[in-house]
């Protein structure tokens, strides 16, 4: 909704004679200026730093004429807003916004160092092997399913709006940036909404329906995203031509390529899954990216690919600070060099053909399977130890609960054989120690195995309709309909309920107990896509 603070921001004219530039040690806000980033042609990006508790973040300014323009305002502001409602790891954090004197908009987001996507594929030939890009590709397409949950398209998926970091443990941690003209679905707020015929995105991935400046929504995301994994798998864009308007073109006339045809080296089984995210009709797409990952990593893996989650870390130099990017290309003709891995690999091919590049291709990386090997070791040495624990806990039950019968049963015999014996027979001496019964430990083992909580809980969901299907991050646990599990925890954790015709719904859990919960989805708003 739209707030008085909204209004004042978006008449705010910038004053006559106001610099563009920030000079070092420039405060603004609670931030000081260390630096610029980079820049670009909707403003400047600067490092700066919290002078009283040291922490570095960076400063989006738009630029001077832009303040003054009503729309591009919108869109600043709703960038900020989008992220703000999505809050996912693999999204940029932006989590201040301002009015410098001078008129102009800001806001403060984290500092990231990394490298955008579109630098890392130039700096490795153009493309990435499989098992490389799905590292990349899972955690974007659950950040932007978390962004269609919340009723958000980014409505601009490319390379260039990717940052590459990396976490403590060598992880992989993409970032998606640039929600700039991120559409909020039900949002009342914008004053300068796209009006119809309006072309939003970029002409090398945009969707059928964009390219007619029809309204579009998650599903055109889903498609765009379809056309970058073409790009980072083959080492060129699905469609090329002499112009955008011939690549518009193509996008709303001509069959996708298969990737297998592209780059011959790439297994046939990818092919479906990326032709699936490309259907020209919104409807005929996967209903989730979730669900059109899943089947990209199903496809790698039938073809001997294994996902994983890290792949080898930036080159020497290639890492930059946020916004640091390479030359734009111009046109839109898009034939990168070839990477001297895959080179390599088709000089090299014999009668086996494809086969012989695809082990060659999906080879990189090798060094993090050592290291993964190691770290599984030590994992099996605690579970076995875990196992061995619980082995010599079951035999003690088990001794506990035979040996009692067994000495009460020859206790009996004796003392109907011989009655005046066991009468006679003299108490312990005081200097004997006396023995605890071993009959009493089996009560308390079976007490204690028995207050150990399971290692799951139920989870019961009520959905609307009935048969949604329901994700556990990209993992599908099953459907609404049948008797589903959790493994218990103490966190949070986000479900995601979903299904084909409906806007998805996240529903955050804490799976400490069973859980009965109700979910009802909206239908998904249905449009008029005939070209």
């Amino acid at each position: 909704m739209s707030t008085e603070a909204d209004a004042t921001i978006l008449g705010t004219a910038p004053r006559e004679g106001s610099k563009d530039d920030l000079p070092v040690g420039t405060l603004v806000g609670e931030y000081r200026i260390e630096g610029v980033i980079g820049e670009g042609g909707f403003g400047t990006v600067y490092r700066v730093i919290h002078p009283i508790i040291g922490k570095t973040a960076a400063i989006k300014v738009l630029k001077r004429e832009l303040s003054s323009n009503g729309e591009m305002v919108s869109r600043f502001i709703a960038e900020a807003r989008a992220v703000n409602q999505i809050r996912h790891r693999n999204i940029i954090d932006i989590f201040a916004f301002g009015v410098l004197p001078d008129g102009r908009h800001y806001y403060v987001m984290e500092f990231l160092e990394g490298v955008s996507l579109e630098t890392h594929l130039r700096s490795h030939g153009g493309r990435l092997a499989v098992a490389d890009a799905l590292a990349i590709l899972r955690p974007l397409a659950r950040a932007l399913h978390a962004a269609h949950a919340r009723g958000i398209a980014h409505r601009d998926i490319k390379p260039e709006n990717v940052l590459l970091t990396f976490g403590d443990e060598g992880e992989t941690l993409p970032k998606l940036l640039d929600f700039g003209i991120a559409k909020l679905a039900g949002d009342g707020a914008s004053k300068h909404r796209t009006a119809p015929g309006v072309q939003m995105g970029t002409p090398a991935y945009m969707a059928p329906e964009q390219v007619h400046g029809k309204p579009s929504d998650y599903r055109a995301d889903i498609y765009t995203f379809g056309a970058m994994v073409f790009e980072i798998l083959t080492g060129r864009l699905p469609f090329d031509g002499h112009s955008a308007m011939d690549v518009m073109i193509k996008h709303v006339s001509a069959p996708a390529p298969h990737m297998s045809q592209t780059a011959q080296d790439l297994p046939p089984e990818l092919d479906a899954p990326v032709l699936h995210m490309m259907a020209k009709e919104p409807d005929e797409r996967p209903s989730s990216l979730l669900e059109a990952i899943d089947a990209l990593v199903e496809g790698a893996e039938r073809a001997g690919v294994i996902p994983r989650d890290r792949f080898a870390k930036l080159g020497s130099g290639e890492a930059s600070a946020l916004g640091a990017k390479g030359p734009t290309p111009s046109g839109f003709s898009h034939a990168p060099n070839q990477n001297p891995s895959f080179a390599a690999a088709q000089s090299a091919r014999g009668p086996s053909g494809a086969s012989a590049q695809r082990s060659s291709s999906f080879s990189s990386g090798a060094d993090k399977v050592t290291t993964t090997s190691s770290s599984k070791r030590s994992w099996l040495l605690v579970v076995a130890g875990l196992v061995a624990a619980c082995l010599a806990v079951f035999l003690i039950a088990t001794l506990a609960r035979t040996k009692p019968q067994d000495g009460a049963a020859s206790r009996g015999k004796d003392e109907s054989a011989a009655p005046t014996a066991a009468a006679t027979t003299a108490p312990p001496s005081a200097s004997t120690p006396a023995v605890a019964p071993v009959v009493s430990s089996a009560p308390a083992i079976e007490s204690a195995s028995a207050a150990l909580p399971s290692p799951n809980i139920k989870l019961t969901i009520a959905a609307t309709p009935a048969d949604a299907d329901i994700y556990l991050g990209s993992k599908k646990l099953g459907s609404a309909t049948e008797a589903l599990e959790l493994p218990r925890g103490t966190k949070s954790v986000k479900l995601i309920v979903q299904r084909k015709g409906y806007l998805p719904k996240i529903v955050e859990v804490v799976p400490d107990r069973d859980i009965e919960l109700k979910a009802a989805l909206q239908p998904a708003p249905q449009k008029d896509y005939t070209f």
